[in-house]
């Protein structure tokens, strides 16, 4: 069992090592070495998570965490590491800027105001994605 959960722990990038105590899972109090425990047992899915533990139970906003976690140990290949060596404001950037490529795809142009705010915002990259497909 020490061993499951050494190798699991292995596996984490140091910022999931962190505060292993505290509850990951609020609504219920699951502290994240609960939930590290049975992946570590074999927990594969959020469901198999909730069973044992609870956790994500409530509301589910320790869901994504969860899901991460269970990738990290069970499915590394899952694992985008430009998104893990992003910071929050660019991953941010990026999914708004991939919602406005959708949104012209679907031949949904914005007004030009709009259009000039993007890139106001998101300068070169806003004005890539808007001239390929506004011309």
């Amino acid at each position: 069992m020490i061993n499951k959960i050494t190798d699991s722990l292995d596996k984490l990038p140091a910022i999931h090592k962190k505060d292993l105590e505290r509850n990951l899972c609020t609504c219920n109090e699951v502290p994240k070495i609960d939930i590290i425990k049975a992946i570590a047992n074999g927990a594969k899915t959020l469901d198999e998570i909730k069973e044992q533990t609870y956790a994500s139970d409530g509301i589910g906003c320790c869901s994504r965490k969860i899901e991460q976690l269970i990738n990290y140990i069970h499915f590394p290949d899952r694992v985008d590491n430009e998104t893990l060596n992003t910071s929050p404001n660019k991953r941010v950037a990026n999914e708004r800027l991939q919602r406005l490529e959708k949104q012209l795809k679907g031949n949904n142009r914005p007004n030009q105001h709009v259009l000039n705010q993007w890139i106001r915002r998101y300068g070169d990259d806003a004005k890539v994605i808007i001239d390929k497909y506004t011309e």
